[in-house]
């Protein structure tokens, strides 16, 4: 309920309303099934060594493990970063030197006029934040003075909050003066934000262009490069595609109505994982079983975290349905 409270967007919503339904807890009871069959008999060579008892070999017993909890699990995680960009969304920050319409593109994205735009240099001299939807994505947009040395006392706090909010972005859009070509300064900038995902935003082409795109593309390698004008809003909707396959890896989000894991049961499932793997790893190199059995049941325990139930009676209730024992 908290996290339905909490969505930023109706993507955001959607899952929430999956995890209330319990779309999750009837994978994790599938994989948990499929742990408590496998541990049944283990249970069943430590404690009944005497019975006449057909045990599956090895072999087999690792191949099950993989088919149906390793890769259901690894299923899982992979969904619970996708479910972490729609829960939580992004910061990205846009940067750039002074005057080349870095609020006209926040302005643009916005739909508003949030930023006051001049053509004087450095207008902005504060950070500016807002909030936006980018096909689900939930974006915090953050707006910055534009970076360069200056004496002036407001601006170079300005400056230094930018850098700042740099520090904390999940994404940088670094706007360019397509009408200007490329400075020297676009380059350090770029260098500053070296360690982040970048999106090359090459702004002004409602004006005449001095420089391709492929010579950006080529300036700035493996790095998307959108042409935009943010006064006409021209390429805006491919520059929103590039942030949303930026957030989430080029893959997009999972189809609505599928559930996905929150951080707290990616931590369990990630741990269940470990433990399914060392107990495959343990059948490899034909571990007794008694041992494999306590990583076993580390799995279950994990998984338990997540519906609420324990394994004891269930593994019993295995046993005696699945073998004939002491008769």
């Amino acid at each position: 309920v908290a996290e339905l409270l909490r969505a930023k967007t109706r993507e955001g919503a959607s899952l929430a309303v999956s995890q209330l339904r319990g779309g999750l807890h009837g994978e994790i009871w599938k994989i948990r099934d499929a742990l408590v069959a496998v541990r049944a008999i283990m249970e069943v060579a430590i404690d009944f060594p005497d019975e006449e008892v057909e045990i599956l070999d090895t072999k087999a017993l690792q191949a099950r493990m993989v088919l149906e909890a390793a890769e259901p699990l690894s299923r899982l995680l992979a969904r619970a970063e996708g479910g972490k960009i729609i829960r939580e969304g992004i910061s990205v920050v846009i940067l750039g030197r002074p005057n080349v319409g870095k609020s006209s593109l926040l302005n643009c994205l916005l739909r508003e006029d949030r930023a006051i735009v001049t053509e004087l240099p450095g207008t902005t001299r504060d950070t500016i934040e807002e909030c936006l939807d980018i096909k689900g994505v939930p974006v915090r947009i953050v707006d910055t003075a534009g970076i360069r040395e200056t004496s002036e006392a407001v601006e170079e706090i300005g400056i230094r909050r930018a850098r700042q909010k740099l520090d904390q972005a999940d994404l940088v859009l670094l706007v360019l003066d397509g009408a200007e070509g490329l400075h020297s300064e676009d380059r350090a900038l770029f260098q500053v934000a070296a360690d982040k995902k970048v999106v090359v935003v090459v702004n002004k082409i409602d004006r005449a262009l001095p420089l391709s795109c492929a010579h950006y593309e080529a300036a700035f390698p493996g790095v998307p490069v959108v042409a935009i004008s943010a006064m006409t809003g021209e390429g805006i909707r491919t520059l929103e595609d590039a942030v949303y396959g930026a957030a989430t890896g080029g893959h997009g989000l999972q189809e609505p109505g599928v559930a996905a894991p929150n951080v707290r049961h990616a931590v369990a499932l990630q741990r269940a994982l470990g433990a399914v793997r060392q107990v495959g790893e343990g059948l490899g190199a034909d571990l007794p079983p008694d041992l494999l059995a306590i990583d076993l049941q580390g799995a279950l325990a994990f998984l338990g975290d997540i519906i609420g139930e324990t394994t004891t009676d269930d593994v019993l209730d295995m046993i005696f349905a699945e073998f004939c024992l002491g008769k």
